[in-house]
């Protein structure tokens, strides 16, 4: 659900903006993320890019769950159609997955320009360039 993404991110915000400057090279080691990252921005530097995370997650949950939904009802309409005298059409596995690859796909494409917005927020302490102040200014 919605609710369940915005409150994945008081756990996962933090989590994504230590690995963004992990892998940018910002620091060498976990203990020195955070440490640098308590000491130079505060409580509010881990969640550096908490705006642009919710504005990710939030659509791309909401995307694929209602795109599994249409794309699974579609499918038992064709099953249902094709062999009206088996009734209601039981998807198999390999159905079942080929709908939540497709549904995620569709997610990931829709929402991808928020996720690169999101990463740069996090990863702006790598950069001599000025700060980002703001989502916008990406």
């Amino acid at each position: 659900s919605a609710a369940g993404a915005a409150g994945s991110c008081l756990v996962s915000v933090p989590q994504e903006v230590i690995k963004q400057r992990l892998v940018t090279g910002v620091y060498g080691s976990f203990r020195e993320a955070v440490s640098m990252i308590w000491k130079a921005e505060g409580l509010g530097g881990f969640y550096s890019a908490w705006k642009p995370t919710m504005s990710r997650n939030v659509p791309f949950v909401v995307t694929t769950f209602t795109s599994r939904d249409v794309l699974k009802g579609k499918i038992q309409k064709y099953k249902e159609k094709r062999d009206p005298e088996r009734g209601s059409a039981v998807l198999t596995p390999v159905e079942n997955i080929g709908i939540g690859i497709v549904s995620a796909l569709m997610a990931g494409v829709l929402t991808q320009p928020i996720d690169v917005v999101k990463t740069r927020m996090m990863t702006q302490a790598a950069s001599t360039a000025m700060p980002y102040t703001s989502a916008l200014d990406c």
